[in-house]
């Protein structure tokens, strides 16, 4: 089971009966890259640890504040709203990124609107109180759990277009651009003309109920294809070949 990007000789493939990745994007990345084919098998997501009950959906809610995901990116669009619109309330859900870096970011200083979430057990515990999902993340990534997990919930997201995300979201979401400049060890602020798009399509979505109720049902349609018994049946069936 292959979920990054990071092999760049195929020698040790040769040992492997089969090779799995998690979306489509990995697995045209590794064609091109290395010549080998592999299946795709989306990772197993438990719906009970997904799925929330009694929802208090009150938050902008961004994962795991790093570099990768788009610390510095986040950063120009959290400092648009608090100028803007301070009445977005936005949650930070610590991973191995910590809320301490923001210490260092000149810009995030004075930022009234940031809550934080320094540890979750389970995915539901935060998206119980969210209500947008904001995915800014500046790597490629080879699938997208959160977004699965949000749309689940009925959860909007507001996401890059990198990586694998856009297969995973579909026509189901926001998927924005990101300008080539930034990239995942970069530190750089956004523009007010870079991040425009971002703050109007979270504002839309905050301010208009029917859009984000139609959205995030939309998602939830969307990631029916990685529904946990059928992502095991179809696991099965590759291990039996072997």
């Amino acid at each position: 089971m292959l979920h990054n990007l990071s092999y760049r000789d195929p020698t040790p493939f040769s040992l492997f009966d089969a090779v799995i990745v998690p979306s489509e994007y990995a697995r045209d990345r590794y064609r091109k890259a290395l010549g080998f084919d592999a299946k795709v098998i989306a990772p197993l997501i438990d719906p009970k640890k997904a799925i929330s009950a009694n929802r208090n959906p009150r938050y902008l809610t961004f994962v795991n504040p790093t570099l990768e995901k788009g610390l510095y990116f986040f950063v120009g669009i959290a400092r648009e709203l608090n100028e803007r619109r301070p009445d977005v309330p936005i949650l930070i859900v610590e991973g191995r990124g910590k809320v301490r870096e923001l210490g260092n970011i000149p810009e995030a200083r004075g930022l009234t609107n940031l809550h934080v979430l320094e540890r979750a057990s389970s995915p539901h515990e935060f998206l119980r109180e969210t209500r947008i999902l904001l995915l800014p993340s500046l790597c490629e990534e080879t699938f997208g759990r959160v977004v699965v997990e949000a749309g689940m919930n009925d959860i909007p997201v507001v996401c890059a277009n990198r990586g694998a995300i856009p297969e995973v979201v579909g026509n189901a979401g926001f998927v924005l651009p990101i300008p080539s400049r930034f990239q995942t060890e970069g530190r750089l602020i956004p523009t007010s003309e870079e991040m425009a798009p971002w703050f109007a399509a979270i504002v839309s979505l905050w301010d208009d109920e029917s859009l984000r109720d139609r959205v995030g049902v939309q998602l939830r349609e969307r990631v029916r294809r990685y529904d946990y018994d059928a992502t095991v049946a179809e696991l099965e069936k590759v291990l039996a070949n072997l």
